[in-house]
């Protein structure tokens, strides 16, 4: 039992389950544009896409715990208070947790396909590029010195993993429309999300923890989350008009852009003074301003197709 509890501290601390929100808008945001590509029919969502949540939640779970194993001794140096430094819980219990999720995916996938077919082979590629990330592409120490690019290369599993959530969708079949604009908004808002993790407040700034703010400056990390996000923003609206099929009106702007200003308003304050309460505040915003970005397609596809639970 006291593993258990210290497994759910670790859980609060590193991997919190207010995420299952986000993951929840993410899924039924892939899953729904698959079924919109690959048939015509209005849409029904069953206890299976309940499975089909936890398989997603399990994938982000996984790559924490692969994170967890790759930075362990970074962090035991600098984070020694956090539940697995600190040895309330090891990494072995990690490994079994990582098993299991590695495991529940795997079977979903299986179970979707009837056997192995198209949505278990995105799962492993989904599976196989998180590995990569795991073992930094096996080039750890130049992936290091260059923090974009370890960004991009770790931010690639965002369009895997929806073009996986897309296959489960379309129960296998192929996909009518190009999905290239949830591609790109997966990749460019998980590139906010990732800019924003790693740009600290000034007291928060050590020379052994990677920082954004010190590769391009409070103001360049700033200016960086609000042109990134834009983009996701973008494409968001750019998926609206492919669901709807015409250009679309003025409403369909609201949420992805006010979720940018907000988030320009944040950083804005954090490049004048990056305390830690202004990074946390950049955190919020880009969470709501990533929230609204999957959330604007996900409205219009129920608007445009309808939704009904069986």
């Amino acid at each position: 039992m006291k593993t258990l509890s210290n497994l759910w501290g670790w859980s609060q601390e590193r991997f919190p389950l207010a995420q299952g929100i986000f993951v929840a808008v993410l899924f039924t945001t892939g899953v729904l544009y698959g079924r919109f590509m690959s048939a015509a029919d209005s849409f029904v969502m069953g206890w299976g896409d309940v499975a089909g949540f936890f398989a997603c939640w399990a994938v982000f779970l996984m790559l924490r715990i692969f994170d967890e194993h790759k930075d362990y001794e970074e962090d035991l140096h600098n984070h020694p208070e956090r539940v697995l430094q600190s040895g309330r819980i090891t990494l072995g219990h990690l490994k079994v947790l990582g098993l299991v999720a590695i495991a529940g995916q795997g079977a979903y996938s299986l179970w979707c396909d009837g056997g192995v077919g198209t949505v278990t082979f995105y799962w492993l590629a989904v599976l196989g590029w998180s590995v990569l990330m795991a073992v930094e592409f096996f080039v750890p120490r130049w992936l290091n010195a260059h923090m974009p690019i370890y960004g991009a290369s770790h931010m690639l599993i965002m369009p895997l993993i929806l073009a996986w959530l897309m296959r489960i969708g379309a129960s296998g079949e192929m996909l009518t429309t190009p999905a290239w604009w949830l591609a790109g908004m997966a990749f460019f808002a998980g590139c906010t999300y990732e800019l924003t993790r790693k740009a600290w407040g000034a007291e928060e700034e050590r020379d052994t923890v990677p920082s954004y703010a010190r590769v391009f400056g409070t103001t360049g990390v700033a200016v960086a989350i609000s042109l990134v996000l834009g983009v996701a923003a973008v494409a968001s609206v750019g998926m609206v008009q492919v669901i709807l099929g015409s250009v679309v009106g003025w409403a369909w702007f609201v949420a992805p852009m006010a979720g940018w200003v907000l988030v320009v308003l944040s950083v804005s304050k954090y490049a004048k003074d990056p305390t830690v309460k202004a990074r946390k505040a950049n955190e919020a915003m880009v969470g709501l301003g990533m929230l609204a970005a999957y959330a604007t397609p996900l409205v219009a596809l129920i608007v445009e197709r309808g939704i009904t639970w069986q």
